[in-house]
């Protein structure tokens, strides 16, 4: 069995500014390659909008893998 990451409330406040970089990072680059260069810096709204849905998407992914674990144990511990 995998072990999973720990991190505090504070180390996680830390490093969400170096997490939004990446999803900024990340989103510039597909704008700029799928539009054209100066196409990201144009449309900041289209920017701000693609970077929310990287940041819904990695919490949703990470509630799901919550749920499931909890799921597992629940099963495993045969309480239902």
């Amino acid at each position: 069995m995998t072990t999973r990451p720990q991190i505090d409330a504070t180390n996680a406040m830390r490093q969400a500014g170096s997490t939004v970089e990446v999803y900024l990072n990340e989103v510039i680059d597909l704008i700029e390659t799928r539009f054209g260069e100066g196409y990201a810096k144009k449309n900041p709204d289209l920017v701000a909008s693609l970077v929310t849905n990287c940041a819904e998407d990695f919490n949703t992914t990470c509630t799901a893998d919550a749920l499931w674990a909890i799921s597992d144990s629940l099963k495993s511990n045969n309480d239902f």
